[in-house]
């Protein structure tokens, strides 16, 4: 769900003309994006919190999870790479947000 949110921010700033606005757009797409992602998260782990599928220690569940979005990335990138080219980037911003972490 968390890529899915990352592919909608950069889905709308790649097929929409934004002109002097791009910068700012990705900005506030990068805001709505971790906002959103944050909300989601903290639902989820909320519901899942008794279910012993998760980690309780904050750092082991950031691993989990930080592996679990490169993972996805990664085969994002070569379904792209194979399917869709010209949308290598979304997946590669994915990879490189997870880096520098």
């Amino acid at each position: 769900m968390i890529r899915s949110l990352h592919y909608a921010v950069y889905d709308v700033l790649k097929n929409h003309q934004l002109d002097s606005l791009e910068e700012d757009a990705e900005k506030w797409g990068n805001r709505w994006y971790n906002i959103m992602s944050r909300v989601y998260l903290e639902s989820y782990r909320s519901h899942m919190e008794d279910s012993g599928y998760l980690p309780s220690a904050e750092k082991d569940f950031q691993i989990l999870l930080d592996t679990f979005l490169l993972e996805k990335a990664i085969y994002e990138l070569i379904y792209e790479i194979n399917n869709r080219p010209d949308w290598i980037g979304i997946p590669i911003r994915g990879i490189e947000t997870l880096i520098e972490k």
